[in-house]
């Protein structure tokens, strides 16, 4: 045999070894997958909506709606129409209590109540004419002495109402607070009653929603509650309610409500104007490191709460009590333990067999 032919069968062999080497171990490969996966799959359980039953801490909350508002808030007007004679203040600038902010031209005032004045010494001398031509002609004449006196008295009334109208030309503030409203910011402008410079005490903000009459009993004062404002979505402020109305109101939609109001602490960022809308979470219970698992993990049927526990590649129903519900997730009072698994509801494989356990 040449050297040729004894190279060739050497090289031969050695492809033929390394073929069947790489062979072998796509062979192990394969093996050790399919293992693995069904080691896995005897741990985990398969993937049509299980959820496991883990401790965690669950809050209880009503979710409302409501707006931010003012104990203090000052809506000034003029008593009458007339000339604005000078104005002090602009929107947004900051006032202290019995500020004069603005004044109303006092001159046809003055004037109105010249003619008043005028108007009553004449009634008031009609009266007394009247009274002397009475005093000694049958008692028939008091009617006309009594109508004599009410025309003198509505001259009285006038002449206070005009005079009280010039006392109050100058607009005063009764609180400290800031100028949110100017409706005639120039002076020489003539105004109307229903003009307004309204004022806002910042320091007495608070935040007010609707509660539903089914939910107001499960609310009180001092309880916790979490409030986000539309204009400050990404900031959770942390509040408690301090009052909850009497008397209930109703709602927009004709439903029956309760008001009730919150604190509003100042996070950092956070500018608060009145009529800024928002949520209010109100906590109304709690439980630390509670069984929990998915809300949609319970059903209920006659015989009460029951969840569908997945175990061994089988299914079987189990009754169990349930405490306090979160958004998402439900407290497991009895009849489950940590690390168990249940189907979410709606999951289960068609054709599956469900033990009945209970």
């Amino acid at each position: 045999m040449g050297i040729k032919q004894t190279g060739a069968k050497i090289i031969g062999f050695a492809k033929r070894r390394k073929k069947l080497s790489t062979t072998l171990g796509i062979i192990l490969v394969i093996v050790a997958f399919i293992t693995g996966r069904n080691i896995y799959k005897s741990f985990k359980p398969p993937e049509f909506g299980t959820a496991e039953v883990v401790r965690k801490d669950l809050l209880e909350t009503i979710e409302v709606s409501g707006e931010v508002k003012a104990h203090e808030v000052a809506d000034l007007h003029f008593q009458t129409a007339g000339k604005l004679a000078w104005i002090g203040v602009k929107e947004g600038d900051s006032v202290t209590k019995w500020q004069a902010v603005a004044g109303q031209d006092k001159r046809t005032l003055e004037g109105q109540l010249k003619q008043d004045l005028i108007a009553f010494e004449k009634e008031f001398r009609d009266f007394d004419q009247t009274k002397e031509d009475t005093r000694l002609v049958n008692l028939s004449f008091k009617r006309i002495l009594e109508e004599a006196q009410y025309d003198l008295d509505n001259e009285v009334i006038d002449v206070e109402i005009r005079n009280l109208a010039i006392e109050l030309a100058t607009l005063v503030t009764p609180i400290t607070g800031v100028v949110t409203r100017v409706d005639a910011p120039i002076a020489g402008v003539n105004i109307t009653a229903a003009d307004t410079i309204q004022v806002v005490n910042p320091e007495t903000l608070y935040f007010e929603a609707e509660v539903d009459e089914s939910d107001i009993a499960s609310v009180g004062e001092e309880l916790n509650a979490a409030i986000i404002l539309d204009a400050y979505s990404d900031t959770e402020i942390e509040s408690r309610v301090t009052s909850i109305d009497y008397t209930s109101s109703i709602s927009d939609g004709g439903g029956t409500v309760f008001l009730v109001n919150f604190d509003l602490p100042k996070p950092e960022g956070v500018n608060y104007r009145l009529g800024l809308n928002g949520d209010a979470s109100i906590i109304t219970k709690k439980e630390e490191n509670a069984l929990a698992l998915p809300l949609d993990a319970v059903d209920e049927d006659d015989q009460g709460s029951f969840v569908v526990v997945y175990k061994n590649k089988n299914f079987t129903k189990q009754a169990v009590t349930i405490g306090i519900e979160s958004d998402e997730d439900v407290e497991v009072v009895s009849g489950l333990a940590q690390g168990d698994w249940v189907v979410l509801s709606g999951t289960i494989p068609e054709g599956m067999q469900i033990v009945d356990g209970r």
